[in-house]
C-alpha cells in the first residue's frame, strides 16, 4: 500500500473513529449466541468496568481541558501531566475498559476479547496517525 493511500486511510479512521464503535455495539445488541446467565457475577462486573472506563475518560478529558471554554490554553501546549504522564492515550484506554464492561453487561463474555482486539487495532492505527501529526506540530 502506498504511503499516500495509507495516510488517507489513517486520516479517515482518525476523523471518523466515533462511528467505528458502531459495529461491535450493534453486534452486542443483536447477538444472543452463548449468553452467560450468571447475572449476579456478570452484571456487577460489567457495570464496574463501564464506570471505571468512564472515570478514566472523565479524568483525562477534564485534565486536558477539552470542551471547557474557561481553559484559555486549549491546544497551545502539549499535555504531559496527569493521566497523560502515565500513558499516551488515556481516553482510548478508558474506551476499551468501558466497551469491555458493556460486552460483559450484555452477557456476551466470549465477545469481550473480540471487542478488546478490535478497539486495540483501531486505536493503534489512529495513534500512528496522531503521533505523526503531533511530531510535525511539537517536534
Amino acid at each position: 500500500m502506498s504511503s499516500s493511500i495509507s495516510d488517507w486511510i489513517l486520516r479517515k479512521l482518525s476523523n471518523y473513529r466515533g462511528f467505528t464503535y458502531l459495529p461491535p455495539f450493534f453486534l452486542m445488541a443483536i447477538t444472543f449466541y452463548h449468553e452467560t446467565e450468571h447475572h449476579f457475577i456478570i452484571w456487577p462486573l460489567g457495570i464496574e468496568l463501564i464506570l471505571v472506563g468512564g472515570s478514566i475518560r472523565l479524568w483525562a478529558t477534564k485534565h486536558i481541558g477539552r470542551r471547557m471554554p474557561w481553559k484559555k490554553k486549549k491546544g497551545k501546549q502539549l499535555v504531559r501531566t496527569g493521566p497523560y504522564a502515565r500513558v499516551r492515550n488515556p481516553l482510548y484506554i478508558g474506551n476499551i475498559v468501558a466497551a469491555t464492561g458493556l460486552s460483559l453487561f450484555s452477557e456476551l463474555v466470549w465477545f469481550a476479547p473480540l471487542v478488546i482486539l478490535y478497539l486495540f487495532i483501531l486505536y493503534h492505527l489512529v495513534a500512528l496517525f496522531e503521533e505523526k501529526k503531533l511530531t510535525e506540530r511539537w517536534g
